[in-house]
């Protein structure tokens, strides 16, 4: 039998299978918990709620896991509306403020206390992480290139405040920033003011920990952005996960897309 030495704890979305299939495919045995509805998870999932978080760490020990993966998409607003245990409620009246960085460097401090290591989402998923340049069929136009050159840089900002990942802009001014609603709500009421053309930039904070919440980019977001009539998607170069045919489906749709480096301008000088 292959040791289970890694736990899995599972959010929404495709991301924790295709991780689950890289942790096959190094030679072990995850065990998964998850934490939301996700059907996608293989057969012997363990469903423990969000907020139970002394069952979770009782289930870690239980099955003598050492390393913790943190990987899919959980939505902060359930945090509202969820019953939350006694631990659970201690990590969140000692957080300062309930932004991602906090509230998952609350949760790994937690787990680190207990003897556990949380392992870095790419060190499973790098295949997924794009370099730098036009990903796409279609090339940025002039305008869309001052775009993107412009407020890659202004999401970094937003980022590093915590705010959001994600930013759509046109024509010089900002149709809408990322909050707690998440990338795809974000996207449709840019797109709703833009009335088409919209640039979506996603990135990562400057310091972020990639143990947790990767920038993402999936189908979904691809569809948004079609729903939206948005025509030009950037992400950070070696910073964001991009899921298997995203730019097939943006190429079928006549998108734009671009990984861009940090802090480098790609097509202006200053």
């Amino acid at each position: 039998m292959v040791e289970k030495t890694i736990g899995v704890i599972a959010g929404a979305g495709d991301l924790p299978l295709v991780a689950i299939d890289g942790i096959w495919a190094m030679g072990n045995d995850p065990m998964v918990i998850s934490v939301v509805e996700n059907l996608l998870l293989p057969e012997g999932t363990i469903k423990i709620g969000l907020g139970e978080v002394s069952l979770i760490i009782d289930i870690l020990h239980q099955q003598q896991v050492k390393d913790i993966l943190f990987v899919g998409k959980v939505d902060k607003r359930l945090l509202l509306e969820i019953t939350l245990d006694e631990r659970a409620r201690q990590i969140l009246s000692g957080l300062d403020a309930r932004d991602d960085a906090h509230l998952m460097l609350a949760i790994t401090q937690e787990l680190e206390r207990e003897g556990f290591k949380i392992v870095k989402q790419t060190d499973y998923l790098s295949r997924l992480i794009p370099s730098q340049g036009v990903l796409s069929q279609k090339e940025p136009d002039g305008r869309q290139k001052q775009d993107i050159d412009y407020w890659f840089n202004i999401a970094k900002k937003v980022a590093d405040l915590g705010i959001g990942q994600t930013i759509v802009v046109k024509d010089k001014m900002v149709m809408a920033v990322e909050a707690i609603e998440g990338t795809d709500a974000a996207i449709l009421r840019g797109g709703m003011l833009a009335k088409g053309g919209a640039v979506v930039v996603k990135v990562s904070s400057t310091n972020h920990d990639f143990r947790f919440d990767v920038p993402t980019v999936g189908k979904e977001t691809i569809a948004s952005m079609i729903k939206a009539k948005a025509s030009v998607l950037v992400v950070e170069a070696g910073r964001t996960f991009l899921m298997n045919g995203v730019i097939d489906e943006a190429d079928r749709a006549g998108m734009v897309v671009v990984a861009h480096e940090r802090e480098d301008n790609l097509y202006s000088s200053g």
